[in-house]
């Protein structure tokens, strides 16, 4: 009888505190509803943080590859569709600017949105080719460009960049928010030390080339963004996706740097070491990247590496993949990024159980608590 006296008076207790729960959120929807007089819908309370304590830490690793970046957005849209967050984010030349497009918003939906539509206006804008007849599909079914229509298209896209290289700042300084970076995640990018851009354009073109040459034996150096002033956090972007013979390299501080795609850093893992992230996701452009044992050491990588070619077969198509921003090789790139990332999730989950029961268990959870956000039905 004592045992069943204690179980009445814990259970009576428990339905206590449910019920007090309860008043307590109709107290705050109460309060966050809008005044009499006024007009509008009644604020929403902020969410509930249940996350599961046990959630691994995420970093993000963006590599380089121009164009080829729109693969990076079908994978930061496949992360955003699964409700992962980010923790602290690295890239290298266009994973520089798709990177701090994301370190930029509040959150990873937004800023795979703001990402898509950035890519769309840039497909836009920079899309440039000759009419010509496609190639033959490869093994996958995907057709790409002919050698001949390839040979023609590359001066025309060179030549289009050039032409409107001013684009590049344009969208760096739309995007760049430095009062959300301040306190969003920790955001690095890579960035290789060259002397000052010189005034002819045939110096120019040597120091391209010295560069270029000079980046096989070097290695990129990180720069931290987050508490740099705004137009150096413009500079360090511009210079880590400053294609080498296309755009200048760019000041930070009292050095230059160029393209960060050029040095041993293409993908800089190392960014991460002192982070405490968990996991790493790290997204190729190359499937044939290969990060070294000394700069990954320590830290725990999920690699999503293409599963099929990103650019055309031979040094030519490699140069028109860097430079092809149509619309219709952004929407194949982005669609097998999005299909790789979701793969490799699918295929981590399956070796750690345990993370993605937790995330089940999350959503259970956040709709259980969405049941005290709603006011009740009034009666009819």
């Amino acid at each position: 009888m004592a045992c069943a006296g204690a179980t009445s008076r814990r259970e009576a207790a428990m339905t206590d505190d449910r019920l007090r729960r309860i008043a307590e959120r109709a107290q705050e929807i109460e309060k966050q509803a809008v005044a009499p007089g006024t007009t509008g819908p009644p604020q929403v309370p902020p969410p509930i943080d249940v996350t599961p304590p046990g959630l691994p830490r995420i970093g993000l690793l963006l590599g380089g590859g121009a164009a080829k970046g729109a693969y990076e957005l079908g994978a930061i849209e496949a992360l955003a569709a699964q409700g992962l967050s980010i923790e602290a984010i690295a890239g290298s030349s266009i994973g520089a600017l798709n990177g701090v497009v994301l370190a930029c918003a509040p959150d990873l939906p937004t800023g795979a949105q703001r990402l898509g539509d950035l890519w769309t206006k840039v497909s836009s804008r920079l899309s440039a080719a000759v009419v010509g007849q496609p190639g033959r599909p490869d093994d996958s079914g995907e057709v790409d460009e002919a050698f001949a229509v390839g040979v023609a298209n590359l001066p025309v896209r060179a030549v289009r960049l050039l032409l409107d290289n001013g684009y590049l700042e344009q969208l760096v300084e739309q995007v760049v928010d430095v009062d959300t970076l301040r306190v969003g995640p920790p955001m690095w990018v890579t960035g290789l030390p060259v002397g000052p851009p010189p005034w002819f354009p045939l110096e120019r073109a040597v120091q391209h080339a010295v560069n270029w040459l000079a980046a096989r034996l070097g290695k990129a150096e990180l720069l931290h963004l987050n508490h740099l002033p705004r137009a150096e956090v413009c500079a360090a972007v511009l210079a880590s996706a400053a294609l080498p013979f296309l755009f200048s390299s760019r000041r930070v501080g009292e050095r230059y740097y160029a393209d960060g795609g050029l040095g041993q850093d293409k993908v800089p893992v190392r960014a991460f070491a002192a982070q405490g992230c968990e996991l790493v996701i790290a997204v190729h452009l190359d499937a044939l990247d290969v990060l070294r044992e000394r700069d990954r050491a320590g830290i725990k990588l999920l690699e999503v590496r293409p599963s099929r070619p990103l650019s055309p077969k031979g040094l030519v198509g490699a140069a028109n993949g860097l430079l092809d921003f149509s619309p219709q090789r952004m929407a194949q790139l982005r669609a097998l990024g999005h299909a790789d990332m979701t793969t490799a999730l699918t295929s981590y989950a399956q070796q750690a159980g345990l993370v993605w029961l937790r995330r089940e268990s999350q959503r259970a959870a956040l709709e259980a608590v969405s049941e005290l956000r709603e006011p009740p039905t009034p009666p009819r």
